[in-house]
């Protein structure tokens, strides 16, 4: 498969600590020549993808050709003109009369070419798709680490095929804790936001936000929780906490959408705390007014 996944990208440094420094440009630089062997792959695929699309024409070859086959018999010609039906007046059939003394083998030719065409153009276009997804990951992974090194040089960074985790000052972010020891973890400001959301969630995890609205970004660890209801009451407090936190905080009632970490990106020169969300999991309602209360009861930092 042409989709080289961000473990091989990566190589040894995933699950290792590393500082932030001169390894953490090494990964960078990897990621970027990375993309560009994956642009290069996509540009392969695109030409070959056109090559493809001849399959009509090679299709409509052999339809001339069978359906004017009592003319083309009746001579030894290799230019033979014919009425063309799929367009107006005459058009010209090229015959190989070495290679096909019957022209119908040379229809038959054609069709099969085309068939052959057509199918490598559905697989070539899956390819393509794959490979776009990972120009977009890619491109993603750039951003952040490019961003990372703009701002303060922090202890340690631990790079992961899809996100980037990294040491958080503790007042970075409101924290609430929950039975079952289920963190929920709010963003402060743009920039807490981007990194509670680029660099500390994690799979597993849910990222929550008010929609439409500008808000604070909310991720709820479950640390392993397997408790069923337990979860639910922290992603209930987590979509109120995400109503409070937010321009919609005097309404009674706010849309929270909920997502997969996995499922965010960063735009292109986008401003900073700014995500787009591929997929969402769910919506949840989030009362702001419940927020309040658990807030006095839940807060830690």
């Amino acid at each position: 498969m042409i989709v080289v996944r961000f473990s091989r990208v990566l190589g040894r440094g995933i699950g290792r600590h590393v500082s932030c420094n001169a390894p953490s440009f090494s990964k960078l630089s990897k990621l970027m020549a990375e993309l560009k062997t994956q642009e290069s792959k996509k540009d392969v695929l695109e030409t070959e993808r056109e090559k493809n699309s001849q399959h009509e024409l090679l299709t409509q070859q052999g339809l001339l050709i069978s359906s004017n086959i009592h003319v083309l018999r009746k001579t030894k010609d290799s230019v033979v003109s014919v009425d063309n039906f799929f367009g107006n007046g005459t058009i010209d059939i090229h015959l190989d009369r070495k290679e096909y003394p019957d022209p119908m083998k040379q229809a038959e030719s054609l069709f099969n070419r085309a068939k052959k065409m057509s199918r490598g153009k559905i697989q070539l276009e899956k390819i393509l798709e794959q490979v776009c997804t990972c120009i977009e990951e890619l491109e993603s992974q750039v951003a952040i680490l490019k961003q990372l090194h703009e701002e303060e040089k922090v202890e340690e960074v631990q790079i992961q095929p899809v996100i980037t985790k990294q040491v958080i000052q503790q007042d970075m972010f409101r924290r609430y804790t929950m039975e079952g020891n289920i963190l929920i973890l709010v963003g402060k400001s743009a920039k807490s936001n981007e990194k509670l959301t680029f660099v500390v969630a994690k799979a597993g995890d849910h990222w929550l936000h008010a929609r439409e609205v500008p808000g604070s970004h909310v991720v709820v660890n479950y640390n392993g929780c397997s408790d069923e209801t337990l979860c639910e009451a922290a992603l209930q407090m987590a979509a109120n906490l995400a109503a409070f936190h937010s321009k919609s905080k005097n309404d009674g009632k706010v849309l929270v959408m909920v997502a997969d970490p996995k499922q965010l990106r960063k735009p292109k020169f986008s401003k900073v705390g700014q995500v787009r969300v591929i997929a969402e999991l769910k919506s949840r309602i989030g009362r702001p007014n419940e927020a309040i209360s658990n807030e006095i009861l839940s807060k830690i930092s």
